[in-house]
């Protein structure tokens, strides 16, 4: 009978917190004060969003205001980084607006 109880309380907090409107945070969208500027290698498509290998050696994925990129361009990118992520590989970051100067590399 407790473990019946259990479920039904369980299961009642669950439906009221579905019924609940979605935070940004829980939208995936960035929440974080500031402005961010990451630099590095594009690498394509990843499982949901395009990724990019930063000069410290992180991979992360990318979302926001892409733009199309050769794989291997050098890009800078101005935005703020997603507290939770939709996408499946690495930190989010949700790019705001691309750096003026871009290269190719080999």
């Amino acid at each position: 009978m407790t473990v019946i109880r259990s479920v039904l309380i369980l299961s009642t907090i669950l439906s009221w917190q579905l019924a609940l409107p979605a935070s940004a945070c829980e939208r995936g969208e960035p929440v974080a004060v500031g402005d961010n500027t990451v630099s590095g290698i594009f690498l394509g498509a990843g499982v949901e969003c395009p990724q990019m290998r930063l000069t410290s050696g992180e991979q992360i994925s990318l979302s926001g205001a892409v733009p199309e990129a050769a794989i291997g361009e050098k890009l800078t990118f101005t935005g703020r980084w997603a507290l939770i992520s939709k996408c499946m590989q690495g930190r989010e970051f949700r790019v705001e607006k691309q750096a003026e100067e871009q290269g190719i590399s080999k």
